[in-house]
């Protein structure tokens, strides 16, 4: 017991000099101390002062003080409006593509897939879709579409869709798709056998195409003229490397008075032995013999004189006579007899849908419609309210229904 306290003794004088005390003095062992008195507590001291609390005009100051703080920690009406704006200008979460479908572009959030393209492509007429063979040329047609549906988009957010002018256009080729999907090539109907060599016997004329030849020519008005020019051709033509066609065509643009074959050089294109040109006009038959008479291609005739004048002749070409069987027309005749099957159809099906003669119209209410830039002049509002007056309501002849 004795040796426990000599230790524990330098180990109280080492913590009471940690404490401190610095007066050398050894504290008390723990059980030596009086235990000291328990403390009070004492009781909450308000933050504000009591009198505060029974003084009302120091209660109303604190009212006001505390609305001022309440009004300067309130967001004002301009922050909120700023709040707005960038909520607003915030870019919406990404919207991924939609599964099964190709995306053929996209821009930010928006979507442009290969089958709306592809039906906006199909609009394209066929004369012009060979202009988009390259890539490049493909490239601007997808970024003119895309452009055009980023526009269609804010259009549609505008209310465009319900304006009248754009449910005429939407309504107008909405009839244009249907008729032309209802009554395309792919629905031709059946043409039989019977048919086909019934029309074939009606036009056989069209089936038997004789013999044709193309000729050019220079036309004066005299004889001695006519021969000059004759000696003055077969002159140049007999120069080596000289290109007779273009040789003979100059000449007749110098000096042939039939100015409209003058322009083309002389040709009158191609004709049968009865002179008949493709335009109607049918020629001399002096000069149509005359052409037919020339047996090789760029040789000349002799002088010709026609009921028009002087002739100096050139062979261009020349066409065997051909006749074509009933074989050998059978799938242009089926076609051609399958389409005027489709149209007769297709007119059917518009007749039925309306009929003239039952109809009724308002006269005046047509006369007063104005269509074009002149329908206001006094002359046109005049004329449009004789018409009207004179107009039943009711057309009565078959040549009103066919003008209504």
């Amino acid at each position: 017991m004795r040796t426990a306290m000599w230790l524990w003794l330098p180990m109280v004088l080492v913590l009471g000099a940690c404490n401190g005390k610095g007066d050398g003095k050894v504290a008390a062992p723990a059980k030596e101390q009086k235990a000291a008195a328990p403390v009070k507590l004492a009781k909450e001291v308000p933050t504000e002062a009591p009198a505060a609390q029974d003084d009302p005009a120091a209660a109303a100051d604190k009212a006001r003080t505390d609305e001022v703080k309440a009004a300067a920690a309130a967001p004002k009406e301009d922050d909120r409006e700023a709040a707005r704006i960038a909520e607003e200008a915030k870019a919406p979460e990404a919207t991924p593509p939609v599964e099964g479908r190709v995306e053929l572009a996209s821009f930010g959030d928006r979507h442009f897939y290969l089958d709306e393209f592809q039906a906006y492509v199909d609009t394209i007429p066929p004369y012009q879709k060979n202009e988009y063979s390259s890539f490049a040329n493909r490239r601007d047609l997808l970024k003119g579409w895309m452009l055009q549906e980023m526009v269609a988009q804010k259009a549609l957010e505008a209310g465009f869709d319900k304006d009248p002018r754009v449910v005429a256009a939407y309504r107008a080729n909405l009839v244009k798709i249907f008729l032309s999907d209802a009554y395309n090539e792919d629905k031709l109907p059946e043409v039989s056998m019977k048919e086909v060599a019934a029309r074939f016997e009606a036009e056989r004329a069209r089936y038997e195409v004789p013999e044709k030849v193309r000729a050019a020519h220079i036309m004066v008005k005299d004889r001695k003229r006519a021969e000059a020019l004759l000696g003055e051709t077969k002159k140049a033509l007999a120069q080596p490397g000289i290109k007779p066609k273009r040789e003979f065509g100059d000449l007749a643009r110098k000096n042939s008075l039939d100015a409209e074959s003058a322009r083309r050089g002389g040709d009158l294109l191609y004709f049968a032995a009865d002179g008949k040109l493709g335009s109607g006009e049918v020629l001399d038959k002096e000069l149509a013999d005359a052409a037919f008479a020339i047996k090789e291609t760029y040789a000349l005739s002799g002088v010709v004189r026609s009921s028009k004048g002087y002739h100096v002749v050139m062979l261009l070409d020349r066409r065997a006579a051909e006749t074509r069987t009933l074989e050998e027309a059978r799938d242009e005749l089926r076609i051609l007899l399958a389409r005027e099957k489709l149209l007769k159809d297709r007119e059917a099906y518009l007749a039925g849908l309306l009929k003239f003669e039952d109809w009724t119209v308002n006269a005046k209410a047509l006369g007063d419609l104005k269509i074009g830039e002149d329908d206001d002049s006094p002359e046109a509002v005049k004329v449009r309210a004789a018409s009207a007056a004179k107009a039943p309501n009711k057309p009565d002849t078959e040549e009103e229904t066919e003008q209504q």
